[in-house]
């Protein structure tokens, strides 16, 4: 907290408390009595360095004012002070004005009042310095907890984790007691891996030759597909060829029954012909007949006229 530097009651503007006797607000060293005043925060601020130790970068931020600055700023306020603390050698008024010295007195009080005002405006300036200081040491007393939050966090963090390498050391031991066990189980194991590898290598060489018999048979495979292809080839001209001749032997069938058709008229007319040739005939035979029996009758007539001539006629000659 800032110190208060107003005037008491009763005071002239412009004038300091010590002027008249009262009161004065800055006696002793004023670095003193700002640590006084501060108490542990301007410990803090005095007894840590700007370039903190801690690591993690929590309160690496928050700059302080430097000591330097402060002692600067105080030693010119002492001298300042000091011309203020001998107004009490300077001779009374009414003695000064009995002897003349008026006007002296009256720049002597100017002057003083400057230099007062000059002093005023000082430390108004140092009160904001340690204003702006106490606030920049509140927040690095903030982050400093925090900090100190997060290493007690931490703390516990690590005490579990010691709890569990101490777990882990106890399974460890655990594992080395079995450790001979599971080494002999390792060579074992070698030894089977061994066997296996060799099982694996003939089983690589047995699928080797099924992969050349799988390729012999896709060759084979391959020459039977073109065979086949080959020959439905033929077969489709084949087929094409049976179905050409099979529309040739339909067209053949068709005109077969057309001549069959032709073939039973002309049978019916050669029947009637025939009918009508064996009726012809069977009269023929007969005209024949008679003929014959005509010449025998001629024949009969010529030879009861010429004795021992030709018995025969030229008509039966002629049909004989």
């Amino acid at each position: 907290m800032a110190p208060n530097f107003s005037r008491p009651p009763g005071y002239p503007p412009h004038h300091h408390p010590s002027i008249y006797g009262g009161h004065t607000y800055w006696s002793g060293n004023y670095k003193d009595r700002n640590d006084a005043l501060c108490g542990s925060a301007n410990s803090i601020a005095t007894n840590t360095p700007n370039s903190t130790r801690i690591s993690n970068g929590a309160i690496a931020d928050v700059k302080i004012v430097p000591e330097s600055q402060e002692d600067a700023k105080s030693k010119e306020i002492s001298s300042l002070m000091n011309p203020l603390r001998n107004l009490s050698t300077l001779p009374h008024a009414s003695t000064m004005k009995s002897e003349g010295k008026a006007p002296q007195l009256l720049q002597s009080i100017a002057d003083h009042e400057n230099k007062v005002a000059q002093l005023f405006k000082k430390v108004a300036e140092r009160d904001d310095m340690i204003s702006e200081r106490d606030e920049k040491i509140a927040k690095r007393d903030e982050k400093i907890a925090k900090f100190l939050e997060r290493t007690a966090e931490q703390d516990k963090t690590i005490a579990e984790l010691k709890d569990v390498i101490v777990g882990q050391q106890e399974t460890f031991e655990r594992l080395a007691i079995s450790s001979g066990n599971d080494k002999q189980m390792i060579r074992d194991l070698t030894e089977k891996g061994s066997v296996l590898d060799k099982e694996v290598a003939d089983l690589n060489e047995q699928l080797a030759e099924r992969h050349e018999a799988i390729t012999q048979l896709t060759t084979g495979t391959l020459q039977r597909d073109q065979k086949i292809m080959m020959s439905n080839n033929r077969a489709d001209a084949l087929w094409r060829r049976i179905r050409s001749l099979e529309r040739d032997i339909s067209d053949r069938d068709q005109k077969t029954t057309s001549l069959n058709k032709e073939v039973a008229e002309l049978s019916k007319t050669i029947a009637k012909h025939s009918k009508k040739i064996t009726n012809q005939a069977g009269e023929i035979k007969n005209l024949l007949q008679r003929v014959r029996e005509r010449d025998n009758q001629i024949a009969a007539l010529q030879r009861s006229r010429v004795p021992g001539g030709y018995s025969g006629s030229h008509s039966e000659a002629f049909w004989l």
